[in-house]
């Protein structure tokens, strides 16, 4: 661990211009039981995405849509590939990637609420259609991907999107969608003007 530590100190001190006894009494601290990181010389992309990303929950809350869209994209422009990609993962590094999907999602679908609110439908569509490939079992994704296809008048394809969810509950998990999502579906189906 001291190894680790060291070449993170000496990392920081050539990022930052300090000396090395610098870095490790104003950035990566010893302390009793472990080390702490002082974010004094700058913040974590992860920190500004949390500030950012709660922030745009809270315009959205507020019926801000607007600006709740600047916030968001500006988050998830910090975002940059998988969280510990080059990191060997153990049960606590596992945790906290976790963690940080659970963010980076949450802020993906306030977004995706958003532009539907705000008319952005094709935006939305286009989001929701990466979305929901990764995450093939998330039936809130899935939701949004069919109202925004309903909104634009493309029926088809959102009952096409559940039934293909569908199948995949029942298959991989033996489940059926849940009410909202079913409810959805039937709201598209008795749907004439393709909005919903």
């Amino acid at each position: 661990m001291q190894t680790y530590i060291l070449n993170c100190r000496k990392t920081l001190a050539k990022l930052t211009g300090l000396s090395l006894a610098e870095t490790a009494q104003e950035i990566l601290v010893t302390r009793p039981g472990g080390y702490s990181y002082k974010s004094a010389a700058g913040t974590l992309d992860w920190q500004d995405f949390r500030r950012l990303s709660d922030l745009g929950r809270r315009a959205v809350e507020a019926g801000e849509d607007d600006r709740a869209i600047h916030l968001l994209d500006g988050a998830l422009s910090l975002w940059r590939g998988s969280v510990f990609a080059d990191v060997p993962e153990g049960p606590v590094l596992e945790t906290r990637r976790r963690l940080f999907d659970e963010w980076r999602l949450g802020a993906m679908e306030t977004l995706a609420e958003a532009r539907l609110r705000t008319g952005l439908h094709q935006l939305a569509i286009a989001d929701l259609a990466a979305l929901t490939s990764e995450f093939p079992l998330h039936e809130g994704l899935h939701g949004q991907y069919m109202r925004a296809l309903a909104l634009v008048g493309r029926r088809a394809l959102a009952l096409e999107v559940f039934s293909l969810l569908r199948a995949r509950l029942v298959e991989e998990i033996g489940i059926e969608p849940g009410r909202d999502l079913q409810d959805l579906q039937l709201a598209i189906l008795n749907s004439h003007s393709g909005g919903t």
